[in-house]
């Protein structure tokens, strides 16, 4: 894996760069660099990730509010549910620190579901 991409960066860096900025810098790797197999699985990976972090953060979010509206004990509800924020969060940012690091070692890392997606493109 020592042949740089178009980007001029070498696969293994492109692949992390990937990561970096979430699905902002996977779209722009996979338009760069999409032509490479590491980093177009990469990119892929990132996007479809950040993709599910989102949706996460959306139903979380939709979820605390309905319970909010419970009579009674709705706000207990919400306050307990809304606990779950910062975990979401901290496996999150582990997942992602993780991802980084195996693509900048040059390992083809695959997260269940989504990765075996990123793996047919």
């Amino acid at each position: 894996m020592s042949t740089s991409t178009e980007s001029g960066l070498e696969p293994n860096v492109a692949g992390a760069v990937a990561y970096l900025f979430g699905f902002v810098t996977g779209v722009a790797m996979l338009l760069i660099d999409g032509d490479n197999e590491f980093v177009r699985f990469h990119a892929i990976q990132s996007i479809a990730f950040n993709v599910v972090v989102v949706a996460v953060y959306v139903v979380l979010s939709f979820v605390t509010i309905f319970l909010s509206f419970l009579p009674v004990v709705g706000d207990l509800f919400s306050f307990l549910f809304g606990l779950f924020y910062p975990v979401v969060g901290l496996v999150t940012f582990c997942a992602w620190a993780f991802l980084l690091y195996k693509a900048y070692e040059g390992e083809r890392f695959s997260l269940p579901i989504i990765g075996a997606v990123a793996a047919s493109r």
